[in-house]
Parts: structure tokens; C-alpha cells; sequence
């Protein structure tokens, strides 16, 4: 599996944000990652995978720093996309959490 890639500028409508039900929403540490990365920059890329056309990308990691960037009026992230099938990159950020 190669995940190894810099990050790049995405507009956020090319990400699916296939699983964001399955998040819980946190409005204080939405609102506190907002004003951080208001204060800086995006200091931590989210993770996506191309989806089976490649037109989308498939958001895995970085759904409060979407919902941040929205807040602040952005309209592109810092993503950093894997090369991957699509369960591999759930499993490797489920492993990397525990």
C-alpha cells in the first residue's frame, strides 16, 4: 500500500464525505481547530482516496478540519491522498488510532 504523498490544495467539493455520519460532531473542538487554523495555517492534512473514476476523493481522516474550514468561509483543504484501495486506508487509520 503506498501512502506516501505530499499534501495539496483540494476544493472541498471534490471531497465525499462518504462517512460523516459516522462522526460525532464536537462544536467546541470544531470551533477551537477553526480559530487554530485561523491563527496559523492547516498544520495537519486530512487523508482521502480517489474514488473508482477519480473525479472525487473519497474523505477517510480530517472531518473536523473540513467542518473547520467551511466555518471559516475556506474553500479548498490541505489533503493528502493515498494510493490505496479504499478498506486499506480505513484500516490504516483505524490502526493508527488505537
Amino acid at each position: 500500500m503506498n501512502t506516501a504523498a505530499q499534501a495539496t490544495e483540494v476544493d472541498l467539493q471534490r471531497l465525499e464525505l462518504r462517512y460523516a455520519a459516522a462522526r460525532l460532531i464536537e462544536p467546541r473542538a470544531i470551533a477551537a481547530l477553526a480559530h487554530s487554523i485561523e491563527q496559523n495555517v492547516q498544520l495537519i492534512a486530512c487523508i482521502a482516496v480517489p474514488d473508482a473514476n477519480g473525479k472525487q476523493l473519497i474523505l477517510i481522516d480530517g472531518y473536523r478540519s473540513v467542518q473547520a474550514l467551511h466555518r471559516l468561509g475556506r474553500d479548498t483543504a490541505q489533503v493528502v491522498t493515498w494510493n490505496c484501495e479504499l478498506a486499506q486506508a480505513l484500516l490504516k487509520v483505524l490502526a493508527q488510532s488505537s
